[in-house]
């Protein structure tokens, strides 16, 4: 059994929170980016791969830290006298750390896909020039 230490908290909240974006946005990335074997998936791929993405991450940081994965929960069960204030500030770089690992994550492995992008088609606010 790991030692209850706030470190190891934050490193499953950290382990949680990059799987829970890894897969999240991995599947988004391979269903919306051209050439991907999992183009045009459509809407219901993406939902309940988010739902699966979720509960990978609260099954494996749940034993140890609760499984926030999310800085709302955090402050909101902090709020609510449940969880210790002194906790909120490393939970939340945890957090913030993990999603940002997952993101890149993501990134290399699409990036053959996104380099393939001619386009702003996917982007929201991007010009073309």
């Amino acid at each position: 059994m790991m030692p209850d230490t706030l470190f190891v908290k934050c490193l499953f909240e950290f382990i949680g929170t990059a799987i829970l974006i890894l897969l999240g946005d991995g599947v988004v990335a391979g269903t919306i980016l051209n050439k991907s074997k999992g183009f045009n998936g459509g809407w219901v791929v993406i939902t309940l791969a988010w739902g699966f993405a979720v509960m990978c991450g609260a099954f494996i940081a749940a034993p140890y830290s609760g499984a926030h994965l999310n800085p709302a929960l955090s402050v909101g069960l902090a709020l609510s006298g449940v969880f210790p204030w002194a906790y909120v500030p490393a939970y939340i770089v945890a957090q913030l750390l993990g999603s940002f690992v997952g993101a890149v994550f993501v990134y290399i492995f699409y990036k053959d896909h996104y380099d393939l992008i001619r386009n702003c088609v996917l982007f929201v606010r991007c010009r073309q020039f």
